[in-house]
This record gives structure tokens, sequence and C-alpha cells, in this order.
């Protein structure tokens, strides 16, 4: 199936949680049966109208997602191009870097940090509805506050909840869509992730949540966001489970941890990477690569590691390139799976100076 991708930008109006969306629905005597909600709606005003969309706090099996709520986002290479972005609906129909979300190849926080928490709970900051519903209030009543929805959408379409709230329009798969399990792999795909960003101009600021279900595998392949074989499902899994896990030399120690983005005078052949073996063991670097945010990748030369050590490599100017106006830049080895990856904004792109990661 192919997923309708797009990015919403509008003016929070309003928000439903899900117990309520329910015994609005179940009055209304809408649907075959009794309604049950596993969202909280967000609903968003446009220039091409009133919009629903529905966030998930709770997978349809009833199980808990995972979410993280970043606030102050900043210094991602997406966050400059959104304010010249038209009010409504803009759809993505090439999945490229650029406009789109990528949890994997352009992370916006660390999936490490997620948490998952229930749908709802008595009592104040303490379902994951509580954190959507904070700041969906703030950017209701704050004067200019914007909000971008990135999922797939639907048009001319009636569900319960539309007739309810009167819109026949909505974003939704506000969450990861790749890494899916068997029954979705279907909806998998690279740069296609949904989440939601809050932008407060009192405060020059973004806010970002982001959602993922703990059936979700956080290693897949780059061309079609397929899960990878050997992976455990959820945010929080770390390395190969079925084989066994490899040795420690294999774990992937090596980060990229500076870069030389914009050398004084011509950029060509002066740009550099900066490597670093976190192992207590050398690593071989054989047949990897570097990959930047256009998918365009250089050969690394065969390396020889030490444990502990750090190594500049050199741009030819023919293959990576590391933009001024901000990019990512991936780490990748001889399976071609992805080992690191960094991210930066125009305003980190100093001449003359060395970023550090």
């Amino acid at each position: 199936m192919t997923v309708q991708y797009a990015v919403l930008k509008g003016r929070v109006v309003g928000s439903v949680r899900a117990e309520v969306m329910e015994q609005r629905v179940n009055a209304a005597h809408l649907g075959n049966g009794p309604y049950r909600s596993n969202h909280f709606h967000l609903l968003v005003q446009a220039a091409d109208g009133l919009w629903r969309c529905p966030v998930n706090v709770r997978s349809q099996d009833g199980s808990e997602v995972w979410f993280k709520i970043r606030d102050s986002l900043r210094d991602h290479p997406i966050l400059p191009d959104l304010p010249a972005l038209p009010e409504g609906l803009l759809e993505l129909p090439h999945r490229r870097p650029g406009r789109t979300l990528d949890f994997i190849r352009e992370p916006l926080f660390d999936r490490r940090t997620m948490r998952h928490l229930p749908k709802d709970l008595p009592g104040e900051q303490n379902d994951v509805q509580d954190h959507l519903e904070l700041y969906a209030k703030q950017a209701q009543t704050e004067p200019g506050a914007l909000v971008y929805v990135f999922g797939s959408f639907w048009r001319n379409q009636q569900f319960p909840p539309d007739k309810v709230l009167g819109t026949h329009q909505g974003v939704h798969d506000i969450h990861m869509n790749q890494g899916n399990d068997p029954g979705h792999r279907g909806d998998d795909g690279v740069y296609q992730d949904g989440g939601v960003l809050f932008y407060f101009p009192s405060t020059d600021r973004y806010v970002g949540a982001f959602l993922a279900f703990a059936s979700q595998v956080w290693f897949t392949h780059n061309e079609n966001g397929h899960r990878l074989p050997g992976y455990a499902e959820g945010p929080l899994a770390e390395g190969e489970v079925t084989p066994p896990p490899p040795p420690a030399q294999e774990t992937f120690p090596v980060r990229i941890i500076a870069a030389l983005v914009n050398p004084e005078g011509d950029d060509v052949g002066h740009e550099t990477v900066t490597l670093f073996n976190a192992n207590t063991t050398p690593s071989e670097l054989v047949g990897w690569k570097l990959m930047d945010r256009q998918n365009k990748t250089e050969a690394l030369p065969e390396l020889h590691l030490g444990a502990c050590k750090s190594v500049t490599v050199r741009l030819q100017g023919t293959g990576v390139q590391l933009s001024n106006r901000g990019g990512a830049l991936r780490l990748m080895n001889a399976k071609n799976e992805l080992v690191h990856v960094v991210t930066y904004s125009q305003a980190h792109a100093v001449s003359g100076r060395v970023l550090v990661f």
C-alpha cells in the first residue's frame, strides 16, 4: 500500500481526548456498535479547511506506544524550511530528505530516551494524552503559534469522529512508518515518518511529539524501510538478538564525532569527517562508506582504527557533500547497515570551524 505522505501546516483550534471522543460518538449512535478510540485528536485550521489529526496513544492490540516529547527542538536541518511552507496540506509524494521526517536517517531525538505511559490515567501529566494536551492547549491559546503535522492524509471520507466534528479530511499515521511487523509491512518506507511539531513564537522554539509502536524495529533497510533481520522490536533494542549477539568489536562502536563542514575558501576537496572508535579493541573499516542527505556516497579508505583512537578523513568532493545549509551524514558498514548518523543546521556551518557532534 502506498502511503499518501504529506505535511499539514496550520493553527491548533482544539483537541479531543480519546475517552471524550468515544463518549461523543457513542452518544450520537454512530458506527456499528460501541466506538473505541486509540487516538488523541488534534484539530487544525488551515487555509484549506478544518483537519482532524488523530495521534496514536495506544496500538490497536491495546499495547502502549513509545513516545518522545522534545521541548526546544533546535538545530535540525528540516526546521529552517518550515516557515516558508504554505498554510494547508502539502503532499510529499517523493520521499526524500528536505521536508520529510525519518527517525533513523535524520533523527530528531535519541530513541533510547523514549518512554511509554498509559493512554489515560487519573491525575496530571501521568499519561500520554496529558503530555500532548499540554502543548496543544498552549498552541491553541498563544497568538501566532503554528503546528506542522506529518503523516498520511485522507479527504472526502466520513469516519464517526469526522461526523461529530464536522470535517471530512484529516492526517493520520502520525508515528514511525517503517520497521513494521509483517502484517503492516506494506506501510514501510523511508523518509515518511509521522510526527507533530509545534512552533511557539513567544519563545521562538519548536516542540516535537514523536511516537512509535513497540512492535516496530529500529534497524531498517535504506531503500524500503523494511526491518532488518536479527534485531529486536522496540526503540530501546540494541544489536542483534537472533542469532546470538555478535562479539563486542562488531557492535558498531565507531562514531562520527566531528566534521569541517564549511572550510575557509573553496569547500571542494577540503571538507573533513572525523571518526572515533569507542571500543576497547581495534575496528577494521573495510568496505565502509559515508552517505549524505542526498544519498550520495563516498567510500572510506580501508582503515585499521585502534581502540579509543580517532581518524580524520578528507572528502574528495566528488561524492559526499556537506551542505552549508544544514544536512545529515551517515556512516555505513560493508553490509550497508547504518552505523551512526549526525545532523546539523545552517547555523552550525560556520566558516573555518570544526563542528563537534
